[in-house]
């Protein structure tokens, strides 16, 4: 079979634990290879002439007609392709081979160091922690309620895992263990939850049973986080990326003081999902040591994002050290 046989099937497939907006870069650029190969005279090739040369060819390309950005987005489309092909059609292209060569010549990209206000974050997480929620006695419980078990649950959840703001909204319940407390996503990633976590969360899905019970879907396959407005009426519905964002900004709102909140102002820094993110990487930088590992967990498609966290950790390490 041809490159470009197999570049149609991954196509087809291509929603599979991928965001939208990733989706469609990734197409994006298996597209832009496809035009590369024709422009070469390189079609049809053949996937076993799915060589280094090629690909660095096609990075050469990218680097003299599209941004370091495009560059590194577009050849991470194609080493995407290349591990699904290796996986599906068991044929060793030497992806992770591949992705060090192409990892060598690539621009670098610059990043800035997002600005992490640390300890307003444990405050809001300290708070959220230590707030209490209503009794869980009702058979009916009101739908205030269930926002108050579903809030608690989710800026928990968001700060143990670092998801994104849609891949939170995307959660089912089927994903979370909470016999092993873990996320298992659906490409078999399997992130930790603290005991607390864990255990709000099924207070939640508890709390939601008999809502769950009505539905048409099972209740492995409904959202984890879902709508409790009153247009949602009955029905069990995810709640959107918009609803993620209401739902931190309420907690910021509610665990700060006006000390903390006129701070954020003056240093231009607002908290959203997207921060609790970055404080996933850092913690899990400082307390593992270990970019790899930070870098699967956080699902970093390139390492030179996780890398932008280094120094950051290393002045916090010197801090903590008096070094």
């Amino acid at each position: 079979m041809t490159v470009e046989t197999h570049i149609q099937t991954y196509l087809r497939t291509l929603h599979t634990g991928l965001s939208d907006r990733t989706q469609t870069a990734y197409r994006q650029g298996l597209n832009l290879f496809r035009t590369y190969l024709i422009e070469e005279d390189l079609r049809p090739l053949p996937l076993d002439d799915l060589t280094a040369d090629v690909l660095l060819g096609f990075l050469n390309y990218l680097q003299e007609n599209y941004s370091v950005e495009t560059e590194h987005l577009y050849s991470r489309a194609v080493l995407h392709f290349m591990r699904y092909v290796e996986k599906r059609a068991d044929n060793d292209l030497h992806a992770a081979d591949l992705a060090a060569q192409l990892d060598a010549a690539r621009r670098p990209k610059q990043h800035h160091e997002p600005n992490l206000p640390l300890d307003i974050l444990d405050t809001i997480l300290d708070y959220a922690t230590m707030v209490a929620l209503p009794t869980q006695s009702s058979t009916d419980p009101s739908r205030d309620d269930l926002r108050q078990f579903r809030d608690k649950a989710y800026i928990l959840m968001l700060a143990d895992t670092g998801l994104r703001v849609s891949e939170m909204s995307r959660l089912r319940v089927r994903d979370f263990s909470p016999d092993d407390e873990q996320l298992v996503l659906p490409d078999r990633t399997r992130l930790p939850l603290s005991s607390t976590t864990t255990r709000v969360a099924s207070s939640y899905l508890t709390l939601r049973s008999k809502l769950d019970s009505d539905q048409t879907l099972p209740p492995e396959d409904l959202p984890l986080f879902a709508r409790h407005d009153k247009r949602a009426g009955s029905k069990v519905l995810a709640i959107s990326r918009w609803t993620g964002n209401n739902i931190v900004n309420e907690w910021v709102d509610s665990a700060l003081n006006a000390d903390q909140k006129r701070r954020l102002r003056e240093e231009d820094i607002s908290i959203s999902p997207q921060t609790f993110r970055h404080y996933f990487v850092l913690t899990t930088l400082l307390e593992t040591g270990d970019l790899d590992t930070t870098g699967a967990l956080a699902r970093h498609a390139d390492q030179s994002t996780t890398r932008r966290y280094l120094p950051i950790a290393k002045r916090l390490k010197n801090d903590e050290t008096g070094a």
